[in-house]
């Protein structure tokens, strides 16, 4: 197995544990923080395919939603991600080619 990757999630942990830990928590507070308010009165009984498709398309747009505000959140350091990244010079100052860091 790779031996290089529980450094690499270590050094990931280290150097973003607020954000780790946020999207860890953040999930589970906001489901029991709208837990209390939900409420279901019954099943409709007419057009259940519509319903269905609403459904679906709801939890799609959530889905597209969230996709996008990761992306929006991401996008303003990616200009200036590769400058300040050194371990592309680390990992390649090692001792050893190439075909020894698989």
């Amino acid at each position: 197995m790779n031996s290089h990757i529980p450094t690499l999630l270590l050094r990931e942990w280290m150097q973003h544990k607020r954000g780790w830990l946020i999207a860890a928590f953040a999930p589970p507070l906001l489901f029991l923080a709208m837990l209390p308010f939900g409420h279901v009165s019954g099943l409709p009984t007419e057009h259940p395919e519509l319903v269905a498709l609403g459904i679906l398309m709801v939890s799609a747009c959530a889905v597209f939603a969230i996709c996008l505000l990761v992306a929006l959140f991401q996008l303003p350091g990616l200009a200036r991600r590769d400058v300040q990244d050194r371990s592309i010079e680390f990992w390649l100052s090692l001792p050893g080619g190439h075909g020894d860091r698989e």
